[in-house]
């Protein structure tokens, strides 16, 4: 079963597939010991040159249970920083693991609305009281003017700023496994 934001489904109706559910921001679908919330998150969406902005974005909070314990998980997907994870936290919790964006954000004129820069990422790891988090969006491809190895140097500046301890924030190098962090 595919879950996806308001106005994506029209897309997997067209290609045939079946198996769809839509969600608006704070929506949640109840699966066996999962629950999962579409979260807002600041960002355009396009699928043609025509149709910017005519289907919602957003992020996926999943609330679940491991080894009788309770787990949440926050995958922001691209986004811009906004008041929008303190509002999440408010709403849903603190989280235990986030997934954060930590690069294209090069120029910042043009990147801030879409794309977090790596202080922001830190800033929405304190919003969303998150325990645990983990940097992506980051050095695979060139997708804006910072280099692909400068968000792990901004990062780490940013957390010495802000006073966050280094191994809260985990950068996996490319292909790298390992045990999530989940309390």
């Amino acid at each position: 079963e595919f879950v996806v934001p308001l106005g994506v489904k029209a897309w997997f109706d067209a290609a045939g597939i079946g198996r769809v559910r839509e969600l608006d921001w704070w929506q949640r679908i109840d699966f066996d010991g999962l629950s999962l919330h579409l979260t807002p998150a600041q960002h355009w969406s396009k699928r043609t040159l025509f149709d910017a902005n005519a289907t919602l974005w957003g992020g996926f909070f999943l609330d679940f249970t491991v080894d009788r314990q309770k787990s949440t998980f926050l995958y922001t997907g691209d986004t811009g920083y906004s008041p929008d994870f303190r509002e999440i936290r408010r709403r849903l919790g603190p989280v235990d693991l986030l997934a954060v964006p930590i690069g294209a954000y090069e120029p910042r004129e043009f990147m801030r609305r879409q794309h977090n820069n790596p202080d922001e990422a830190v800033r929405i790891m304190e919003d969303t009281g998150a325990a645990q988090a983990i940097g992506v969006h980051w050095g695979s491809f060139a997708l804006s003017q910072e280099s692909l190895d400068q968000p792990p140097r901004d990062l780490a500046a940013a957390l010495a700023g802000r006073g966050v301890a280094a191994e809260r924030f985990w950068l996996p190098r490319q292909g790298e496994t390992c045990d999530l962090p989940l309390r």
